[in-house]
């Protein structure tokens, strides 16, 4: 009775006070052409509210993606979660600002749990063509789910993914290349997620438990010691501003300590510029985990943005001014700690070049024949790395180059067009990181690259006994524990 006489439009807001999904228009797909289709569809607030959450959350990835590029990668994601004809490709995690209290380091428990049933998830066959083992106390599947679930040598984990598409036939090409390398190794196993890894090792006496922390990008209010230098620091002290990167960090350490970690790997670019303030707060905080540690630089602790002199001067320059208290009493430029029957080795890599001396403190290194794993801060560019990691904004949407990326110093270099930043080289990589990356490539016993630098967690195979792990970003609320055991 209430519609009776009352325009089309008139009755919809009838119906709609009634019963607001009466008048919701149908959902509707229309093909655009080119592969590519117009959606429309009605959203409640909390969709709404979720799809601006997930583009800030995605901004370091590229700060241009539209509704439409948001949404398709939402829906990849869930597909590879939930279809039960793919493979799990492992845990994402995406990148969950560190405000909510509710994380991977303040929440011992669950991390835990992720090495456990994560790692499973992600379990790599390192060894033999055809092996399958995950970790030997993880809650297991069975025989059949663990082979279904097993990601091959060369493939991507799905953080990786989420940045990068893979071409067709990558994989297998990675699988083909590293079957010839020299000196690659079938004994070491390894699995992971994004927040966790674990390589079991034969040989070694007992477990090691490594908390991996990079890129907490941490500024403090300036003091005295600070203000001559205080305005080289203005673009990074704005860039981070919204993050409590000092408190994140500091949750980090609390966890180290409560879990009682048997290493602290800080793999760079901790403070945003060689503020003694700053240092001191990280090195007070670090100290308080009461656990061991080992630091290299990245390339912001020891960089003035805009300063005059060349790279490898400044690094030298505050390296010794500002931030030897990081290193607790081990040399900066190269340096090696053996524990519980594994050799960590630290080279600093900050300026994307290894030198002579770094590498034949390497070599010298790895011909003890301990199990080696490798601390650095910007990751190698692998022979079969097809998969890009892209600049974080400010920069423009290019890849990043890595150490010993052949882009090194060429005008496709996107350091080259980062505000206030010299370029490390002209032209081409040294030579002694091309022969670096040689004998990475074939050291057999070398069982894993700790990294950081790109703002995005990944993991790829270097050789079969060997993984690079890429650690998301500590101001985040990032970090990766690393579980050694024997096998």
């Amino acid at each position: 009775e209430q519609a009776a006489g009352k325009s089309t439009r008139q009755v919809e807001k009838l119906l709609a006070g009634v019963d607001p999904e009466l008048t919701a228009p149908a959902d509707r797909i229309r093909p655009l052409g080119a592969g590519r289709w117009e959606l429309k569809a009605v959203i409640g607030d909390d969709c709404r509210s979720g799809l601006e959450q997930l583009k800030g959350l995605l901004s370091h990835v590229d700060p241009h993606l539209t509704l439409g590029q948001i949404v398709g990668r939402a829906v990849r994601e869930a597909v590879e979660r939930h279809d039960p004809a793919r493979p799990p490709s492992g845990r994402r995690t995406g990148s969950r600002a560190a405000t909510d209290g509710a994380d991977e380091t303040s929440a011992p428990k669950d991390a835990v749990r992720s090495d456990a049933v994560g790692a499973q998830r992600n379990a790599v066959p390192m060894g033999d063509a055809g092996e399958t083992s995950a970790p030997k106390d993880a809650p297991g599947p069975s025989t059949e789910a663990a082979q279904r679930n097993a990601i091959p040598a060369g493939a991507m984990t799905s953080a990786a993914k989420a940045h990068v598409s893979t071409p067709k036939g990558a994989d297998e090409h990675a699988r083909a290349t590293a079957a010839k390398r020299p000196g690659a190794t079938t004994h070491s196993t390894h699995a992971w997620t994004d927040q966790a890894a674990t390589i079991d090792v034969p040989g070694i006496p007992g477990p090691l438990r490594v908390l991996h922390v990079t890129d907490s990008h941490i500024s403090v209010p300036h003091q005295e010691a600070d203000r001559p230098y205080a305005h080289y620091g203005e673009r990074m002290d704005r860039l981070f501003a919204d993050y409590p990167t000092l408190d994140t960090f500091a949750a980090q350490m609390e966890h180290a300590r409560a879990e009682r970690h048997d290493l602290i790997a800080l793999t760079g670019d901790h403070v945003n510029y060689p503020s003694p303030t700053a240092v001191a707060a990280v090195h007070g905080l670090l100290r308080s985990a009461g656990r061991r540690s080992m630091f290299t630089a990245g390339n912001h602790d020891w960089s003035y943005a805009g300063m005059p002199g060349s790279p490898d001067d400044r690094r030298r320059e505050w390296r010794e001014r500002s931030l030897l208290p990081l290193y607790c009493g081990r040399t900066p430029h190269a340096d090696s700690l053996d524990l519980g029957g594994v050799r960590f080795v630290a080279i600093d890599n900050s300026t994307r070049q290894v030198d002579p001396e770094q590498m034949a403190f390497f070599a010298d290194r790895l011909a003890g024949g301990l199990p080696v794993v490798l601390l650095v801060h910007v990751p190698f560019r692998l022979p079969d790395d097809h998969d890009p990691y892209y600049a974080p904004p400010p920069s423009p949407r290019a890849p990043i180059p890595l150490c010993g990326d052949p882009e090194s110093g060429s005008p496709a270099d996107v350091d080259r067009s980062l505000p206030g930043r010299e370029r490390a080289r002209t032209s081409g990589n040294l030579p002694s990181t091309e022969e670096f990356i040689d004998r990475l490539l074939a050291a057999r016993n070398l069982i894993a690259v700790l990294c950081g630098h790109v703002h995005a967690a990944g993991a790829r195979p270097i050789h079969r006994g060997a993984v690079q792990y890429v650690t998301g970003p500590g101001y985040l609320n990032r970090s990766r524990t690393v579980t050694i055991r024997p096998r």
